[in-house]
């Protein structure tokens, strides 16, 4: 029985297991109850008093447990050391409510259960036993907590539809480009607009092409990215969101706290961490893996376990000096974008909603009405939206960090076989043994792309906005009948084996 669907938050009520009194008086306690479900059924997490997620103090209890083949959760409470409720001690026992067909509107998931005081502390006595119901809550997106959210001007600049069109047909060319229906007709006309991608990210024949320098222009752009964000923030005297220097496991709660000391008191508690809070990774719900295809790769990608063995593992051996001094520039953007790139995304992907209803929903590929250029649309599996979401930026300002990685690999094993020099306004690199493009491309304009004012330029123009219209109804014609859905555009499982392939011939 799978219960990595029961990853969450609950509002958790106790109430006394008493046959007489008011709801109030048999209300035993009332917190937020975060549980992290692995694969195995493994369970960790907290117990959190009180309810409210924005509370200025915390009390927490550490929670481990275990799920069983019958369904049932077993789980143990001890309080946080060195606080105040340190000595509690309890066992709770509880299984998932029933579920309706019929229900309406749809039932939440429920955990009932009772709990038992397995210790005394301070005058409560052990033994004393309440009957508990736990509802789950919605998760949290990142752009719904304030301090992670990203700032109105960025965010008005990111959800533009010239933004939107630009990264969709930007990396949707790339990966189709050697698709039977992208004949050389499509190819012609696709050039006369600007967009010739001369360098495939994949061969004709498949596999990863890692001689092409494809790889450099995946870093080159997501780099103008990233500086035209950080311009945003820099014009509103503000810090840019901070890149992830390791990508962290990210398997506590959406919203962390800190310890912090009373003075007044001398206590312990905890406080809202706003540095660590909005990274959690989203749990695999059934909506989610409905719209991946129930893709066992991507459940395990969100697990504990695919972090330490796959995802992890290979973003360190990537950062290696060891590792970054063998690889052109080209072939090393290659592998991280099919990889932990890749990963990245999915790991911390939602599920996708309709921006006007909420309900669980796939945008269709060539779907490019104006619903989905809502702000609140930002799904990490679409490149429509992706880059409207926080976690983009922590996740590519760590791809953009390997670059930087890359060049000082370089330079400690072989000096000066590497140039740096600017291309375009942007810290970059000469050709040379290392690095195969004088020009890498961005985007269409003169001198392969950096004339456009950037990767998604404010107050952009009507003529770019109806050009990239008209390159995706080409695309439209050529890969897809107009009811074709955009799944799989969470990156495929071919995708990943290619990538696993080359990154075996290169001896990792």
């Amino acid at each position: 029985m799978a219960f990595e669907h029961l990853t969450g938050t609950y509002t958790y009520r106790s109430f006394l297991d008493r046959p007489t009194g008011s709801p109030a008086e048999i209300l035993w306690a009332e917190g937020e109850l975060f549980l992290r479900v692995q694969p195995d059924g493994a369970i960790t997490g907290e117990l959190r008093f009180p309810a409210d997620p924005v509370a200025p103090a915390k009390a927490i209890l550490d929670i481990t447990g275990q799920t069983d083949s019958g369904g049932d959760l077993s789980l143990s409470g001890a309080g946080r050391a060195d606080t105040d409720v340190a000595e509690f001690r309890y066992s709770y026992r509880c299984r998932t409510g029933h579920a309706w067909e019929n229900a309406s509107p749809a039932q939440r998931p429920t955990l009932v259960g009772t709990v038992v005081r397995d210790a005394d502390h301070g005058t409560a006595v052990a033994g004393a036993t309440a009957s508990f119901i736990a509802v789950k809550r919605d998760f949290v997106e990142p752009r719904e907590i304030e301090g992670v959210a990203l700032i109105p001007d960025a965010i008005a600049m990111l959800a533009d539809e010239v933004h939107r069109l630009r990264h969709t047909v930007w990396h949707m060319l790339r990966g189709a480009w050697w698709d039977p229906g992208m004949t050389a007709d499509v190819r012609a006309r696709l050039a006369a607009k600007g967009w010739d991608i001369k360098d495939p990210p994949f061969r004709q024949a498949g596999g990863l092409d890692l001689s092409n320098g494809a790889g450099e222009d995946f870093l080159y752009m997501h780099r103008r990215m990233v500086r035209m964000l950080n311009k945003v923030y820099e014009d509103a005297s503000m810090t840019p969101p901070a890149p992830w220097v390791d990508i962290p496991a990210a398997l506590g709660p959406q919203i962390a706290y800190k310890t912090e000391l009373d003075q007044q008191t001398g206590r312990v508690g905890f406080v809202i961490d706003l540095e660590n809070s909005g990274v959690m990774v989203p749990p695999a719900t059934e909506e989610f893996m409905q719209q991946t295809g129930n893709s066992e790769f991507f459940l395990f990608n969100k697990s504990a376990t695919g972090f330490q063995l796959n995802l992890g593992m290979l973003a360190t051996r990537l950062r290696s000096s060891a590792f970054a001094a063998t690889q052109t520039l080209g072939a090393y953007g290659n592998l991280i974008e099919f990889t932990v790139h890749n990963w990245m995304h999915m790991r911390w992907a939602s599920t996708s909603r309709d921006p006007e209803t909420g309900a669980p929903a796939v945008r269709p590929a060539f779907d490019i009405s104006a619903k989905w250029n809502r702000p609140e649309y930002d799904y990490l599996g679409d490149f429509h939206s992706s880059h409207v979401n926080p976690i983009f930026w922590k996740l590519h300002g760590w791809v953009d960090d390997c670059v930087d990685v890359w060049f000082a690999a370089h330079e400690a094993i072989h000096p000066g076989e590497v140039q740096a020099q600017q291309v375009r306004g942007l810290n970059w690199f000469a050709p040379g043994r290392w690095v195969r493009k004088a020009d890498p491309f961005d985007w269409p304009g003169a001198g392969g792309g950096g004339d456009h004012g950037g990767h998604g330029a404010h107050g952009s123009g009507t003529d770019e906005l109806m050009l990239l219209r008209e390159v995706m109804a080409i695309l439209q014609e050529a890969l897809a009948p107009p009811s074709a859905l955009a799944a799989p555009r969470a990156p495929e499982a071919s995708s990943f084996a290619a990538a696993i392939l080359e990154l075996q011939r290169n001896g990792m």
